[in-house]
């Protein structure tokens, strides 16, 4: 006998077609490209300022040390809360914010384009844990860390099926970063994930669906604990009074910061019942790129976290390395 050959397979039982990737249209994603409305309630009908043109190219901004700057980082914190139409106030929870711009194209082949890509996660902890996973989280690199975890996709999963079905449950494990509570130090400082998120099938050549590719939910503990459900699979969660709870920036079906966003008022009565604290965590790159071939002349990745003080305002703690065709600092 070969002691070298291959271990036999293990085998497994068959629950459904997602799981070897039978699907490619869903079915219970009702946005589509005829008549699709802005959802009435949705109260963000005029105040779309927070999301619009956001890291826009500024006529009278110098941009040559763009890449070596933050402060346009930090002001993400404008995102993180925003206000509707009716003056109250959201959180977003989770998401992307990817945007590129170009400055004059008769300046320096090296300052014209510029790039900015960053992920936003949120986590629930308890409240008297939150200045022990604060110190833990910074030391980490959030894109190698083995608790963190970024882009959540549901696979092969339906929208209308989350997050109760059997096909989540297959995928609702931590072999496809579905970690639920993680315990980051071996002494109980617990976390887990506030947002969780659904990717579209893109491989429909029907053409039903609209320009949403994918959207960002409350976590599975979120919906069970808080008891809101999603309404009609349009992406929208509702309380049991039937409030609007949360929903992503994307369906306002324009330009927009991809982010889901949750009621302040009901998510920090949530917190206090439930000894909660959230803490949001920020990993993303800036880059400038050469406009003669489109490479890389100088890129910055930087990460952080951000959360509420004592007095209840949200401050950022953002660390950086700044790489450029020769250069490979590390975190400073």
């Amino acid at each position: 006998i070969d002691s070298q050959q291959d271990p036999p397979y293990q085998i497994s039982t068959f629950n459904g077609p997602w799981q070897i990737s039978l699907r490619d249209i869903d079915p219970s994603f009702l946005l589509r490209t005829d008549q699709y409305k802005l959802p009435s309630d949705i109260p963000f009908q005029n105040n779309i300022a927070n999301f619009n043109n956001w890291f826009n190219y500024k006529p009278n901004i110098d941009y040559s040390n763009w890449v070596y700057e933050l402060k346009d980082i930090s002001e993400i914190k404008n995102l993180i809360i925003c206000h509707d139409d009716n003056g109250e106030d959201w959180f977003a929870l989770g998401g992307t914010i990817n945007t590129q711009f170009t400055i004059d194209e008769n300046s320096d082949l090296k300052l014209n384009n510029f790039k900015i890509n960053i992920i936003l996660n949120s986590y629930l902890l308890p409240i008297d844990k939150l200045d022990t996973a604060k110190k833990i989280i910074n030391e980490e690199d959030f894109a190698e860390s083995h608790f963190l975890t970024y882009q959540p996709d549901i696979d092969n999963v339906f929208l209308g099926e989350y997050p109760w079905s059997k096909s989540f449950a297959d995928i609702n494990t931590p072999y496809f970063y579905h970690n639920g509570w993680v315990d980051i130090d071996n002494a109980g400082t617990k976390i887990i994930l506030a947002n969780d998120k659904y990717s579209n099938f893109e491989e429909s050549h029907f053409e039903l669906i609209n320009e949403v590719k994918s959207l960002n939910l409350p976590s599975k503990y979120l919906v069970d604990k808080m008891r809101i459900k999603l309404n009609a699979c349009n992406g929208l969660f509702y309380n049991t009074d039937d409030n609007l709870i949360a929903f992503d920036t994307t369906l306002f079906n324009i330009p927009s910061p991809n982010l889901v966003l949750f009621k302040k008022e009901f998510f920090l009565d949530f917190l206090k019942d439930n000894n909660l604290s959230i803490l949001f965590t920020l990993l993303g790159n800036k880059t400038n790129l050469s406009k003669k071939n489109c490479s890389i002349f100088k890129r910055q990745i930087f990460q952080g976290i951000l959360y509420f003080n004592q007095n209840g305002c949200l401050v950022d703690e953002l660390k950086t390395k700044l790489l450029t065709s020769s250069d490979n600092e590390s975190l400073k």
